[in-house]
């Protein structure tokens, strides 16, 4: 557990924010397509991501593996885009780029 964590709290102080249940968190607008595709040993999943002030993420998963041998990362690009079209197509290209190149 982490310092400052506790498992029962019975004060009204605030926990860190570190520590709080997953569910207490703003959950951003993720879109995914599912337009997963295989590269190799690797499935690319692309995706885009609302912003807070307009316009889009882009972001990638790339897993590999099986069972609890399995990675799975996930790469959040710089650019921003327009629409969630031009988001998902952005990442389907640099997964695409990584896997071959990997």
């Amino acid at each position: 557990m982490r310092p400052g964590c506790r498992a029962a709290s019975f004060t009204t102080a605030p926990r860190p924010a570190f520590c709080r249940a997953r569910g207490n968190h703003k959950k951003k607008n993720m879109q995914t397509n599912n337009k997963n595709f295989e590269v190799g040993r690797f499935m690319v999943s692309p995706m885009s991501q609302a912003r807070d002030g307009g316009g889009f993420d882009a972001l990638v998963s790339i897993r590999s593996g099986h069972g609890m041998a399995s990675v799975d990362r996930v790469m959040r690009f710089t650019p921003q885009f327009r629409s969630s079209r031009a988001a998902v197509r952005y990442a389907s290209a640099e997964g695409l780029a990584w896997a071959r190149a990997h």
